[in-house]
């Protein structure tokens, strides 16, 4: 019996090896023929052809993955950019929220020190301009200082300041008093009118010592601002003395009220303008007594970098 199962399942093999049995399962399901005019279908969705930034008939845009472009104002990177409601990159002047900003030509936002029509021009790290006057970058012609007179106890009867900082120079005094009596403004808003007397007076000075005009008009530019390039221009920059010494000489930094405003200064948007061997950045002497005033927040800033405010702006520049 053995025997005989044994050869019925060598016959059954050798049947279905030569086609004549199949075996007893379902077939595959068969796969129609592909008509290759039919596009496949991707085995995963395909990335749109544009993102970042891509130009188109001379204009700048930036897509993002979903085939979108951005508008408004936006930081991409480690730079900020401007987009129109239309996506179109801006360069150039524009005004936001009432504040005028300046972009690039590549279309970064500009901070720090920027060079604009033969011109430096300085923006703090949100793109605000602050207007920097030395030796180097004279008073632009369209300056309006907007000024405000105060007198006593302050300082004198003709004392003028830019509106921007006069409730805050104010409160410095008053706190500044309360601690150490006896501070006071001995000058503040100058015209170019008046610098242009100051300067004369100086070059007069060393003349009179002997030394040529040439080199007693670079002598005085050392000690006194040329007109046009005074700080005081501005109505932003204060001189303020400890009245136990009515002299502007290196004796401020040695009293209580003038080591008290250096300490405290920048509490209220000012900073000692022209820090000791500094001269060389600002191309000013040391003036332990000229604070300018730049606002609170970039005053700290300024303050907490330990540079003057060229070195500051050179710093952050992009």
């Amino acid at each position: 019996m053995k025997t005989f199962f044994r050869c019925a399942a060598v016959l059954l093999a050798l049947l279905m090896l030569s086609g004549c049995v199949k075996p007893d399962v379902d077939p595959p399901e068969s796969t129609p023929p592909t008509d290759p005019s039919t596009p496949s279908e991707p085995s995963h969705p395909t990335e749109p052809t544009k993102v970042g930034f891509h130009m188109e008939d001379g204009k700048t845009y930036y897509y993002l993955r979903d085939g979108s472009f951005i508008t408004g104002k936006v930081a991409i990177g480690d730079h900020t950019y401007y987009f129109d409601d239309s996506g179109v990159m801006q360069t150039g002047w524009v005004t936001l929220n009432e504040t005028t900003l300046y972009f690039k030509p590549d279309g970064r936002m500009a901070v720090g020190q920027v060079e604009i029509d033969g011109r430096n021009r300085f923006f703090t790290e949100d793109g605000q301009e602050v207007t920097v006057v030395n030796p180097w970058n004279a008073l632009p012609e369209d300056y309006d200082p907007d000024l405000i007179s105060f007198g006593e106890p302050y300082g004198n009867e003709n004392s003028r300041v830019s509106r921007v900082c006069f409730e805050a120079l104010k409160q410095m005094i008053d706190d500044c008093n309360k601690e150490c009596p006896r501070v006071y403004v001995i000058s503040s808003y100058r015209s170019v009118d008046y610098q242009k007397g100051l300067f004369e007076n100086r070059i007069q000075r060393f003349q009179n010592e002997g030394y040529s005009r040439e080199d007693a008009e670079r002598l005085a530019a050392a000690v006194v601002a040329r007109p046009g390039t005074s700080e005081h221009h501005l109505g932003l920059a204060v001189d303020i003395i400890d009245t136990r010494s009515w002299e502007l000489t290196e004796i401020q930094e040695t009293l209580p009220a003038q080591q008290w405003l250096m300490e405290n200064s920048w509490r209220y948007g000012f900073i000692l303008r022209y820090p000791k061997g500094t001269t060389e950045s600002t191309g000013i002497i040391y003036e332990p007594w000229h604070y300018r005033y730049l606002g609170v927040e970039l005053a700290t800033a300024v303050y907490e970098s330990g540079m003057t405010l060229e070195q500051y702006f050179e710093s952050i520049s992009n």
